[in-house]
């Protein structure tokens, strides 16, 4: 029987393969114009033109952003949305779910991760947000 800890092992794996084939993009420099995967989420996307970038652009609804189609989809075979996060392995610079609970949260930096992090009393850590709130879509 597979713990939640292997489960977030595997989904970690998953992504990293798919950013791998599609990787997310944090600057425009060289790419040539057009729409792509987006290191912020998989509710998101970046755009390129004359090597600007466009970040953070919102998928409409509940749509996750799909690089081999260079749109936003139902289902995305290049993003897999994370539900916490238990290394920083290929993720962006930025605050994430915590595999420790909800009233805690992860910063990654340059590839280190500093996790356990506190919210401040009666507030959780809202991945949506990227910080502390009283509510979150994930996390109860």
């Amino acid at each position: 029987m597979q713990t939640p800890a292997n489960i977030v092992i595997v989904l970690t794996y998953l992504t990293g393969l798919a950013a791998a084939q599609n990787p997310c993009i944090t600057s425009c420099a060289g790419l040539p114009d057009g729409d792509y995967q987006s290191c912020k989420g998989c509710k998101v996307f970046a755009t390129c033109w004359h090597e600007k970038l466009f970040d953070d652009r919102p998928c409409v609804g509940n749509t996750l952003w799909d690089d081999s189609f260079k749109r936003c989809e139902l289902s995305s075979a290049t993003c897999t949305p994370l539900t916490c996060v238990s290394n920083c392995n290929g993720l962006a610079d930025g605050n994430y779910e915590s595999c420790n609970g909800c009233n805690v949260y992860v910063t990654c930096h340059a590839g280190s991760i500093f996790d356990n992090r506190p919210c401040p009393d009666g507030l959780v850590f809202n991945s949506e947000t990227k910080g502390c709130a009283h509510t979150s879509p994930l996390c109860h």
